[in-house]
């Protein structure tokens, strides 16, 4: 017994014929929803995180003034976006309502010139903490922004900076020394 117009459609529950996604022949999406997805979700502020480390443990071999500014430099970031997401939730709305194919873009080149940037102040020493706390302004962002939209349209940014972190490390290379 239908309840509704053959036109309306209920979402697809797994089992139900029409559900493609546990077929083998559909490994594509299977792959893209189980891996792809989660790596993206989880390598790209991760990458970001472990770039953040970086600069505070070189801090630490620079002196505890200088530990302690770099730490901060990390720590502004995300007690600013823990008050954003806590008291002002519509500025982490506003990132929904860009489409997806330009937020991707945006955060594509966002992320590209922002390696270049990681690159151009690690390689003089400077008494600001300028690096980290940009590249925990951009963790903030996209970790608050998932955790607050949590739908496919906050995808394209954690996508976009992904391939501006790659195509970045294709043209020029790493942006810190790696020893």
């Amino acid at each position: 017994m239908s309840t509704g117009s053959a036109n309306q459609r209920t979402a697809l529950q797994p089992g139900d014929p029409e559900d493609r996604s546990h077929r083998i022949g559909d490994w594509g999406t299977l792959f893209i929803q189980h891996v792809l997805h989660p790596a993206t979700i989880a390598g790209v502020p991760s990458i970001i995180g472990v770039l953040a480390g970086y600069f505070v443990f070189r801090a630490w071999g620079q002196g505890l003034t200088s530990f302690l500014r770099s730490l901060a430099g990390v720590l502004i970031p995300l007690v600013g976006a823990g008050f954003v997401f806590n008291f002002k939730r519509d500025l982490l709305e506003s990132l929904g309502k860009i489409r997806p194919p330009l937020a991707g873009v945006l955060a594509a080149v966002t992320s590209f010139l922002l390696m270049l940037a990681v690159e151009f102040c690690a390689s003089f020493y400077s008494r600001i903490p300028i690096i980290e706390l940009v590249l925990m302004t951009c963790f903030s962002v996209l970790v608050f922004s998932y955790s607050f939209l949590r739908s496919n349209r906050i995808l394209a940014y954690y996508y976009g900076s992904a391939m501006g972190f790659l195509a970045y490390l294709w043209f020029i290379g790493s942006p810190v020394p790696l020893r």
